[in-house]
């Protein structure tokens, strides 16, 4: 699977807890848009791909040994349309 994202090649984001709460998740809440390029955004699970999968293609294996995650973001999508059970 090819990356056509803005993310210069070797680009690592590893946010500390602080910037991570302070700054990322605060404004993910707050619908305040990331900056680009951090903001791309993909359609990861459209294709019911396996977890494996997804590691793999945003370069799991090819991840520094001391920086071994990457963040996702997903929406919630809900079980039943007249309930608040989500999925």
């Amino acid at each position: 699977m090819e990356n056509h994202s803005l993310v210069p090649l070797g680009f690592r984001l590893k946010p500390t807890d602080q910037e991570f709460v302070g700054h990322f998740l605060y404004n993910f809440l707050e619908n305040i848009p990331l900056l680009p390029p951090h903001n791309t955004l993909s359609n990861i699970f459209g294709n019911k791909s396996e977890p494996s999968e997804i590691w793999e293609a945003y370069g799991g294996t090819q991840l520094a040994d001391d920086q071994p995650a990457l963040y996702l973001f997903s929406e919630l999508k809900r079980l039943n349309p007249k309930g608040t059970a989500r999925n």
